[in-house]
């Protein structure tokens, strides 16, 4: 049912012309938010957080970037329904293997996307001379924070590994 739901709030959206074309639906997922606590920083990767089955574009996971600094974000585009929750990983990566990982719940960040809610952000994290970085953004359905088992897994996307 929540996951019908998801389906048919992205279907209104694009119905009432927030999504109208395939051109507008794809410049969607690279529309800077990089939102954090002290502000909008730069884009350097984006991608689109699709419902698992169908593919429709719910909202944008964001790898940001000010300075020195890189964060994830997530958007969606509709506020999460009850009994529901999203998330945005920050993943960091130093000679390819994965290092540590941060979420909007780690100290830094704003909380989990909580049902009303829109976005959410991690840390920022201070990227050194050659660490890399991926943002994973996901929606839970059916299941309180921060349990989400594989069959709850909505809808997620995910950015590129990137400095």
């Amino acid at each position: 049912m929540r996951r019908l739901a998801t389906v048919l709030c992205a279907l209104a959206m694009t119905w009432v012309g927030v999504t109208t074309t395939a051109t507008a639906a794809n410049a969607a997922a690279t529309v800077t938010n990089c939102n954090s606590s002290s502000g909008p920083g730069t884009l350097v990767s984006s991608n689109y957080v699709r419902v698992a089955g169908n593919g429709a574009a719910v909202g944008a996971a964001q790898l940001c970037k000010s300075g020195a600094y890189y964060w994830g974000y997530v958007v969606f585009y509709a506020p999460v329904q009850p009994n529901n929750w999203g998330q945005v990983r920050l993943d960091r990566y130093q000679g390819g293997t994965q290092v540590a990982a941060y979420t909007c719940d780690s100290a830094g960040g704003n909380g989990h996307v909580l049902p009303g809610q829109t976005q959410c952000w991690t840390p920022k994290i201070n990227g050194g001379t050659s660490d890399k970085f991926q943002a994973l953004g996901y929606s839970c359905f059916g299941s309180t924070y921060p349990s989400c088992p594989n069959t709850n897994l909505d809808a997620w996307g995910r950015t590129a590994l990137t400095r």
